[in-house]
């Protein structure tokens, strides 16, 4: 279609203005971005436009909008205040107390709950993952919500890359981030920073103990910028791309489901994670099968020359709250807010 337009312009032009406009007029037939070479990798495209992909591969992260109807968020809405306290379902914030209760964090919700599961195998939602990683897709099976209450400095999300705590075999891997809630500047939406997806890989270490945050005095979050979605609007970052975010202003919980997507061709280098919500874990074929939620998985995992880290100790776990409980928040790479 692109290569007819051009054509026609190309003619009218010509009869129009002779041949010194028939030259401009095909170079930048030849030079322009939206060629048919380059066109050839946005074919297939299900739910995104062109645009939309482009802006993914060119900044690291995407927002699409009304994915999931205002209905299917009220549902979200009421099932996350029906669950009961358990060991390890609920992360409780450091000032919590019987009184004042204040929840961080529900892991692993699908359990308990057929909507969020739905939420996570919903078909519009996979087709546009699938437009951004490739045809096969599976989930990681360690969703969460993020609750974001107010007034609560462990809710703080320090700047860190997904890939610290998942290693594959390749980085077609997305974090997905479903707002059950308005997301914003004042309650503590993502903050990004573009283009970091295309590295480097930070340390997430301190004292050779991993530490769910970017301890590199190298980072640089001049650039940063706030993601604010919608309710039942979703956005999608890279594996790469370093990301946190700052402290609930408002009077209300900001709820937000999270949870990652890989290709089916991408292995686990640490084993398969499930619901015991550790970043490692068995080498498991029929765990790793299950969750594919779109094509097949692959016997030949699709290898690329990335960078990687192992986020020892394992039995410390990854949960990002627990971490920040633990850790001091005076250090210099403590995710620092602004509007």
């Amino acid at each position: 279609m692109f290569r007819v337009v051009c054509r026609r312009l190309w003619v009218n032009r010509r009869c129009q203005a002779g041949i010194n406009c028939r030259f401009e007029v095909t170079q930048r037939f030849f030079t322009s971005e939206d060629s048919p070479i380059e066109a050839e990798g946005y074919r297939d495209l299900q739910v995104l436009t062109r645009h939309q992909k482009q802006q993914y591969e060119r900044l690291g992260y995407l927002v699409v909008p009304d994915v999931f109807s205002k209905d299917h968020i009220e549902q979200m809405r009421k099932d996350s205040r029906k669950l009961k306290q358990t060991n390890h379902l609920f992360v409780l914030d450091r000032q919590h107390t019987e009184n004042k209760p204040i929840l961080l964090r529900l892991r692993c919700i699908s359990n308990h709950s057929k909507i969020f599961l739905d939420t996570i195998c919903d078909a519009k939602l996979v087709e546009i993952t699938s437009d951004l990683i490739g045809p096969s897709v599976r989930y990681i099976n360690q969703e969460k919500v993020n609750l974001k209450p107010p007034e609560s400095s462990t809710s703080v999300i320090r700047w860190h890359q997904d890939w610290a705590f998942f290693p594959y075999t390749n980085d077609s891997l997305v974090t997905v981030c479903i707002a059950i809630d308005d997301s914003t500047k004042e309650n503590g939406c993502l903050q990004v920073i573009p283009r970091s997806h295309k590295g480097p890989l930070y340390s997430h270490f301190q004292d050779n103990a991993f530490i769910s945050a970017i301890t590199d005095p190298a980072l640089d979050s001049n650039s940063a910028v706030h993601v604010e979605v919608p309710a039942g609007g979703v956005s999608f970052h890279h594996g790469f791309t370093v990301h946190g975010s700052s402290a609930n202003m408002s009077r209300h919980y900001r709820r937000m489901l999270c949870f990652n997507y890989s290709s089916a061709d991408n292995w686990p280098l640490i084993g398969v994670g499930g619901h015991e919500f550790t970043n490692h874990g068995p080498v498991d074929w029929e765990r790793y099968c299950s969750t594919v939620v779109k094509g097949k998985p692959s016997l030949f995992p699709r290898m690329q020359a990335l960078p990687v880290s192992i986020p020892i100790p394992f039995d410390s776990g990854y949960d990002i709250y627990e971490h920040s409980k633990s850790s001091d928040d005076g250090m210099m790479y403590v995710y620092d807010y602004k509007m």
